[in-house]
């Protein structure tokens, strides 16, 4: 029970972080230390805020008091910040902070007693105090970057005036059990249409066998269904590989594929971003983007430090598209470039 709850916890932080990044990604810098007037906070002012409060909430989680002395809360609100890059770097490291402490929990911790400001909390507690508090802040973040993006916003969420179309979408999907409850994220494509991420399991993996074997093929290997369906159910079957896809109504249109990669020095499970393929007729409109934001995310919030991938020395527009989201080249072969991304 305590497990379901954990996983449930550090599933909504990503989510609200996610919202965070889906923000960030249509702002200018000088709109993220936009002031409505001197009262107000800036984007950047919220986001160290969160960053302070973070780092002092989450660090020595267990033993210390979340208020740490070295903390100065006020100067949280002043501004310090006008790189957009150094933003983005608080950003990651608060919630860095957080999700290392998450991902330590056992379950005999939950019987511990954790302060803040001297105050007594349980560890559920702790966890649900911070649960609405930092979604209170990513809100007045996506609020501030939707006023200042006006008819240029993409929505987060359901787009506007697309509710009905999304219920049908949702409703002529058979119901699923709590535990068979795929995780899934609305991306907008376009502004006119939505579709979901959602994260394939050993009960549903066949949705992804026709793609797989399409991307197969993109690659010089003979068409074999066959193949293709008993690799992936042994993948998954076996916790091999961990799936995402986007969905076009009920047919996958793209997916990635991660393997775990451990390090003895950091003493962590990594992840190598092994595959990534749209169908060609989806391309163009962000997919490959949001499935490796959704993979970043998800090594993020299993403990990982780096994400590795690599890619062929002449795929000269995933190269721009990596290195945009942060990924760094770490040499190349004859044919392939590296790249890794620390988290």
């Amino acid at each position: 029970m305590l497990s379901d709850y954990l996983n449930s916890a550090k599933s909504q932080f990503a989510y609200y972080k996610k919202l965070g990044d889906g923000t960030f990604n249509q702002l200018s810098e000088d709109q993220l230390i936009y002031k409505y007037d001197a009262a107000c906070n800036s984007i950047a002012n919220i986001v160290v805020h969160m960053h302070g409060n973070m780092l002092s909430r989450w660090t020595d989680f267990l033993t210390t008091d979340g208020e740490k002395p070295w903390r100065h809360r006020d100067t949280e609100f002043e501004d310090p910040l006008v790189d957009k890059a150094a933003v983005l770097q608080k950003w990651e490291e608060g919630w860095g902070c957080l999700f290392q402490a998450l991902n330590s929990l056992q379950e005999s911790d939950f019987t511990k007693v954790v302060y803040i400001r001297n105050e007594a909390h349980s560890v559920v507690e702790a966890i649900n105090r911070q649960l609405a508090h930092y979604p209170y802040h990513v809100g007045q973040i996506v609020f501030i970057g939707k006023m200042l993006r006006g008819n240029q916003w993409e929505s987060l969420s359901i787009p506007k005036g697309k509710s009905a179309d999304y219920n049908v979408s949702m409703l002529t999907n058979p119901k699923s059990s709590f535990k068979e409850k795929p995780v899934y994220t609305l991306i907008p494509i376009r502004f006119f249409k939505y579709m979901k991420i959602i994260r394939i399991d050993k009960a549903d993996y066949e949705l992804a066998v026709a793609l797989f074997n399409d991307y197969r093929i993109f690659y010089k290997q003979p068409s074999d269904m066959d193949l293709a369906r008993a690799f992936l159910q042994q993948r998954l079957e076996n916790n091999e590989s961990v799936i995402y896809a986007v969905m076009d109504s009920d047919a996958v249109v793209g997916f990635t594929q991660l393997y775990p990669k451990f390090s003895s020095m950091r003493a962590t499970r990594n992840w190598v971003l092994n595959d990534l393929f749209v169908d060609p007729n989806f391309r163009k409109k962000g997919i490959g983007e949001k499935l490796i934001q959704e993979a970043i995310a998800f090594a993020r919030s299993d403990g990982a430090t780096f994400v590795d991938l690599s890619t062929a020395v002449d795929n000269y527009t995933a190269q721009r598209l990596y290195e945009q989201i942060g990924f760094k080249k770490k040499g190349s072969d004859t044919e392939f470039y590296d790249y890794r991304i620390e988290l």
